[in-house]
């Protein structure tokens, strides 16, 4: 029987290592795959694969062209698994030769000479390999999940794409309502009041339906989720008539329930396509922020903070759910709180709700930490400051 051992590192599993892998295979009757550990690849190569040791060796044995898959743990081993696989034919790649490729491995002429071992060298396949492949991923994978009512939407999306273009490779996702939700105010001396019927003339430009062909027409959306305002009322009258004091119920349960929405069909599309965000921007439809980090710590949760001063008894500086931002695992706990909040209620009392879900979400997760996005645009009036 004729044995065949081929090592590497395998990150990325693209077409030049099935192409390498395949040869292998018709070489002889057993094929042995090493894939060099994490710790290994670090210790030779100064960095970190894209994919962790199980993972590289769990797409090895998907290909099922290998016999045998085994983790390599270092550069002494590899002499140890020679004897015990005693290979008829080594496979490598043709930028290693001879002797440099005995010290590079780690095996000795004796074993060699002992097995009858042969070295094959078959070219790499032209225009792909893992390094080509890192350079191109070495951008953030990023996820922007548009939710709620769109009101400013077609003035602002633009602005906050592109700022997030500029960190890493972005995917849009959007789940709003069939209408633009825009809301009548009363005039005051801050806000300049403006019918319904007006915000949807200036702002959306288009008739009052929200429909899929009119997104698709602004934005390459990964997925877009459109939902009747039935569902907005079905959400939200088991609370519509309770005794908050510091929002309304109705227009809190909404908010959460448009997050943990977007955020979940999200979260489907990756696994379907077998992507996995670095970075996860939770926003309105609705606003404009000023700027971002240009280097985010993936493992805190951005947001942004809000003081509600009409009301002196409550003293807490609250969070605000314009924007989130975190990784996916933090931004799960995030649109996760949408589950809780008959808990809540039961619990903390009406008032104290809103604050458990914006004070206190520094408690349920504490990483949060608060960022001055700064903002910018008056939903309301639709009024857009200038940058």
């Amino acid at each position: 029987m004729k044995t065949i051992y081929i090592a590497g590192c395998w990150d990325y599993c693209h077409q030049g290592h099935i192409n390498i892998l395949q040869k292998a295979r018709n070489m002889g009757d057993l094929l042995i795959v090493a894939v060099n550990s994490d710790k290994f690849i670090l210790s030779y190569k100064g960095i970190k694969m894209h994919y962790n040791e199980n993972e590289r060796v769990n797409a090895i044995r998907k290909l099922g062209l290998a016999d045998v898959v085994f983790i390599l743990e270092d550069y002494d081993s590899q002499r140890k698994y020679i004897d015990v696989f005693k290979p008829s034919i080594i496979v490598h790649g043709n930028d290693w030769h001879g002797k440099s490729l005995y010290k590079q491995m780690n095996i000795t002429e004796e074993q060699i000479e002992k097995y009858g071992i042969e070295f094959k060298y078959p070219d790499y396949t032209p225009g792909v390999s893992s390094t080509l492949l890192r350079e191109k991923n070495s951008k953030m994978k990023i996820a922007i999940c548009f939710s709620g009512g769109l009101r400013t939407f077609k003035l602002c999306r633009k602005h906050i794409i592109n700022l997030f273009r500029q960190i890493g490779e972005v995917d849009l996702f959007i789940s709003t309502w069939e209408k633009p939700c825009y809301t009548e105010v009363k005039k005051n001396k801050d806000i300049h009041a403006i019918n319904g019927k007006s915000v949807l003339k200036n702002l959306l430009g288009e008739k009052e339906i929200i429909t899929e062909d009119y997104l698709k027409s602004l934005e390459d959306f990964k997925v877009i989720d459109i939902e009747p305002m039935t569902k907005m009322t079905e959400i939200m009258e088991p609370v519509s008539k309770l005794p908050w004091e510091i929002m309304s119920p109705t227009r809190l349960v909404c908010q959460y329930y448009k997050n943990f929405r977007c955020n979940n069909l999200k979260n489907e599309y990756a696994k379907k396509n077998n992507i996995h965000y670095d970075l996860i921007v939770r926003i309105r439809c609705d606003i404009k922020i000023s700027s971002i980090p240009q280097k985010f710590d993936v493992n805190k949760i951005y947001l942004n903070s809000m003081v509600y001063a009409k009301n002196p008894s409550f003293k807490h500086k609250m969070i605000n759910e314009m924007i989130y931002i975190a990784n996916t695992e933090n931004m799960n706990k995030i649109c996760e709180l949408y589950n809780d909040f008959n808990q809540v209620w039961s619990s903390n009392g009406f008032g104290e709700g809103v604050s458990y879900k914006y004070f206190l979400l520094k408690e349920f997760i504490p990483l949060c930490e608060l960022h001055d996005f700064k903002i910018i645009v008056n939903r309301a009036n639709g009024k857009i400051e200038k940058m």
